[in-house]
């Protein structure tokens, strides 16, 4: 499992909220291993193979200095501990995207979109056909890119706002899911196939509050539905007959975050530790609330952000 841990170190150029460690666990150990420093803003780190992850970073950038760097791609060899740059080679391709932005008129002070410089981050990647997403921003302009790996070649390019940067693969097809309209009257997902390039949409039901993940088993996903800050409630919502299978209530623990649904009807979950009082750890619970293992024990603020291809 993958996750980024908010540390507070007494570092006078640190800020929590920005500048996470990246941490590797392992389920059969019970050990987290820090990967990175957070002083370069690493971020959305997921697995390419059981010994390689990719993760946005603002690398050289350190620092409150790294505010003002754009992010990239980045490769991290776990055994060896080596990074480098993910070059997708795409430098055409984003020379022809900012000239596009450009004859749209958008930015109209002169040298704005000139000298600005098109960040890479949130990767997600599908293991079956080797597919990468990733948002692709440029001041205010964002864009869903996916990307072939295997032919080199971007095979989608979709201009997109906040809620259509929160997307996801299937774990048994190749389809890729996104947030689509996100209001008070119609909260849906919009799916991708790119196996015949057909799209779908997906309506949500009315209490949920985002879209958390497409979970294993192909037909079910997970949404986060409002409730009392801080606290967090989820849905479990299988698209293909529109019926909620699961819906937490107030006898559900003190869920911050709800990551992952598994097979097991278990929940892996970021909560407070009823023992220890404002302590954040990942658990995972079942159905019913109980609690069935404690992951991680530092007790920093904490975001799955992907699970090894053996667990999934």
């Amino acid at each position: 499992m993958l996750y980024e841990a908010s540390h507070i170190p007494n570092h006078p150029e640190f800020d929590p909220d920005k500048m996470p460690y990246l941490f590797l666990h392992d389920f059969e150990t019970g050990v987290s291993t820090q990967l990175t420093e957070g002083i370069h803003q690493d971020r959305d780190p997921i697995f390419l193979s059981q010994d390689e992850i990719l993760f946005a970073s603002k690398r050289p950038c350190t620092g409150f200095a790294a505010d003002d760097c754009p992010s990239r791609l980045f490769k991290m060899t776990i055994s060896s501990e080596s990074i480098e740059e993910f070059d997708l080679e795409i430098s055409d391709f984003l020379n022809d995207l900012k000239a596009q932005i450009a004859d749209e008129g958008i930015y109209s002070i002169p040298g704005l979109l000139e000298n600005a410089e098109f960040e890479l981050d949130r990767p997600k990647l599908n293991n079956e056909s080797n597919l990468l997403a990733f948002r692709v921003s440029i001041l205010a302009t964002m864009y869903l890119v996916v990307f072939d790996l295997n032919e080199r070649i971007p095979l989608l390019t979709k201009e997109i706002g906040l809620a259509g940067s929160n997307y996801y693969w299937s774990r048994t097809e190749n389809k890729l899911a996104r947030l689509g309209n996100f209001t008070e009257t119609n909260r849906s997902v919009k799916i991708i196939d790119f196996s015949d390039d057909s799209t779908s949409v997906i309506q949500l039901p009315d209490q949920a509050s985002s879209f958390s993940g497409w979970q294993n088993d192909g037909s079910t996903f997970l949404l986060s539905k409002s409730a009392p800050m801080p606290n967090q409630g989820a849905f479990v919502f299988n698209h293909n007959s529109g019926d909620i299978i699961f819906e937490s209530d107030e006898s559900m623990p003190d869920v911050r975050n709800w990551f992952y649904y598994t097979l097991n009807q278990d929940f892996l979950v970021q909560m407070v530790d009823p023992e220890t009082e404002g302590a954040l750890d990942i658990w995972f619970i079942d159905s019913s609330g109980n609690l069935i293992e404690r992951v991680t024990r530092n007790g920093y603020q904490k975001k799955v952000t992907d699970i090894s291809l053996s667990m999934q």
